[in-house]
C-alpha cells in the first residue's frame, strides 16, 4: 500500500471519529432561544448551506495529518457535513442560558464589532467563541474552540471561518479551517489541520 493510500485511509478513520465524537454524549434540550439572547450560529450556518447548495462551486481542501499533507479539489460537496462542526459552536440555546459571558468590543479603526463568548462553567464544551461583524452587521469571521473528554477519548478542536461579500447584498463563506488533536485510549494522538477554500465558478445571482 502506498503512503498516499495509507494517509487517505487514516484520514477517513480520523474524520469519522472526529465528527461522530460530537454526538457520543447525550446533550440537554438544545432548543434555540427564540429571543436570540446570543448570536445564532446555527441559523447563520443553515443559511450559508442553502446559499452554497444553490451555487456552482469547487472546494479546495488541504489536509495535514501528523505532518503529512494532501490537497484535493472537490466538486460534489455535502455542505451539511462539511460545516457541521461550526453549528456545534452555537451558544444560543436554552440549555446554555446564562452559561456564557458576552463581551462586546467596538473597533472603530477596522469598522467592526467583536462579540466574545467565554464559558462561566468549566464543564461546558465550547471554550471560546469570537464573532466579528462588519459595520453593517454582517459576519466577517467566526472563531471557536471546543474541548471534550471522557474515559475513552480526549479531543480539542479549533475552528475559524471567514466571509466576504459576493454580488450586491450577499455575504458568503470564503474559507474555513479546522485543526486540533484527538487522543483515543490505546491509540496514538492524531494531530490534524484542514484548510478549505471555496472557489466560486459562476457569478452570484440570487433572486429575491
Amino acid at each position: 500500500m502506498t503512503l498516499k493510500n495509507k494517509l487517505v485511509r487514516i484520514l477517513l478513520l480520523v474524520l469519522t471519529i472526529f465528527f461522530s465524537s460530537c454526538n457520543l454524549v447525550p446533550e440537554k434540550e438544545n432548543t434555540t432561544l427564540k429571543n436570540n439572547e446570543y448570536f445564532d450560529i446555527e441559523e447563520f450556518i443553515d443559511h450559508q448551506i442553502d446559499l452554497l447548495d444553490s451555487l456552482d462551486i469547487k472546494l479546495s481542501k488541504t489536509v495535514m495529518l501528523n505532518n503529512k499533507k494532501e490537497t484535493r479539489t472537490l466538486k460534489q460537496i455535502d455542505w451539511k457535513k462539511e460545516l457541521a462542526l461550526f453549528r456545534k459552536l452555537n451558544v444560543n440555546k436554552l440549555s446554555l442560558r446564562d452559561s456564557y459571558e458576552e463581551d462586546i468590543i467596538s473597533e472603530p479603526v477596522n469598522k467592526t464589532l467583536v462579540k466574545n463568548y467565554t464559558p462561566l462553567y468549566p464543564e461546558l464544551k465550547i471554550k471560546f467563541l469570537k464573532i466579528v461583524f462588519s459595520d453593517n452587521n454582517e459576519v466577517n469571521s467566526i472563531e471557536g474552540r471546543l474541548f471534550d473528554k471522557n474515559a475513552l477519548y480526549k479531543t480539542e478542536k479549533y475552528t475559524k471561518l471567514s466571509c466576504k461579500r459576493q454580488g450586491d447584498d450577499q455575504v458568503i463563506i470564503d474559507n474555513y479551517e479546522i485543526s486540533g488533536y484527538q487522543k483515543i485510549i490505546l491509540m496514538d494522538t492524531f494531530y490534524y489541520e484542514i484548510r478549505s477554500e471555496i472557489i466560486l465558478l459562476s457569478p452570484l445571482l440570487i433572486s429575491h
